[in-house]
């Protein structure tokens, strides 16, 4: 019982203490005062502005809710961005801030807001609470509001600038990419024909094979037909007069041989090509399928750049 009486008091003589350091400081220091008297008594001096970042923006371009985890990532992000140098540089910078005395009377204005300056994510939600404290209400107001008002100026600075030079960079990624797909395709359109002679233009493989199949068909009849010259009418032997005949048949037996051969060895040379090309052609897809996904990022970018990931202001500060 004594022990707990004890307790009491020592705690009793403890938030006297605070209140006389509290009232000394109000005196002196009037703009801290305030805020710490508040603590003492138990009030809240913070001031606040409340933002909503939209995780989830609804465009033709989403692909699913995203997770917690990659939520809470990117408002982590966003809490860094609003206390970074660049906002509160352009926080201190206003009219209203730069004349208030705390800000006046320190040696870095930037680190002076920083320092009366709370920012947290309400856990759960896609909402980030930008506080003051230690400051007057009055004075917290105006600081938040010109933080929040800085971080969303800077906010679309970033974006335009991010989406602009990343559009900058993928369009010519897209144009190396286009290149290459023109220079395969026309390396595989050539695999499927072949020219026949230097000064004719290149014909497709299955011409070839048709003219070839007509050649071996000539020269099947050529023969033939020398073979029944040469058997005659009355048996084997040749003919008064048929010597002749059988030559020209033989001139020409050996002009569709020599035509044969040249056909078939254009035709080998295409099978090396198709070859060729059931080699490049995985290449070519894979490249198809780079250019349709830098065309998808560059048309997602510029739906962005049109402000499709809002930051909404949800309430002000005020003292």
């Amino acid at each position: 019982m004594r022990r707990t009486v004890r307790i009491r008091w020592i705690s009793a003589f403890f938030l006297v203490g605070l209140l006389i350091v509290a009232a000394l400081v109000a005196v002196l220091r009037p703009e801290d005062g305030k805020g710490l008297m508040a603590r003492t008594l138990g009030g809240d001096d913070r001031t606040s502005s409340l933002l909503r970042i939209e995780t989830d923006p609804a465009n033709p371009f989403s692909v699913g809710r995203p997770d917690r985890e990659e939520v809470d990532a990117l408002l982590q992000t966003q809490v860094q961005l609003i206390t970074s140098p660049s906002v509160l540089t352009v926080a201190a910078s206003d009219r209203e801030v730069s004349s208030l005395e705390f800000v006046k009377r320190s040696g870095d204005a930037v680190e002076a807001i920083r320092d009366h300056l709370e920012v947290r994510i309400l856990e759960g939600s896609s909402l980030v609470e930008v506080a003051s404290r230690g400051l007057p209400p009055d004075e917290g107001a105006i600081v938040v509001n010109a933080v929040v008002d800085a971080f969303l100026r800077e906010d679309a600075t970033w974006a335009d600038a991010r989406n602009r030079n990343s559009i900058m960079r993928l369009e010519a990624y897209r144009e190396e990419l286009e290149t290459k797909v023109e220079a395969l395709s026309q390396s595989l359109d050539d695999a499927r024909r072949t020219s026949v002679a230097p000064d004719r233009p290149p014909v497709d493989r299955a011409i070839i094979e048709a003219d070839l199949l007509d050649c071996l068909g000539q020269l099947r009849r050529v023969r033939l037909d020398r073979a029944a010259l040469q058997a005659g009418p009355d048996g084997p032997g040749v003919a008064e007069g048929s010597s002749t005949e059988i030559e020209a048949f033989k001139r020409q037996e050996a002009l569709l041989i020599s035509e044969r051969d040249r056909m078939a060895s254009l035709l080998a040379e295409s099978d090396e090509a198709l070859a060729a090309e059931s080699r490049r052609r995985p290449e070519l897809e894979h490249h198809l399928e780079l250019k349709r996904r830098v065309d998808d990022r560059i048309e997602r970018l510029e739906y962005e750049s049109r402000g499709s990931a809002p930051i909404l202001i949800i309430s002000r500060a005020s003292p």
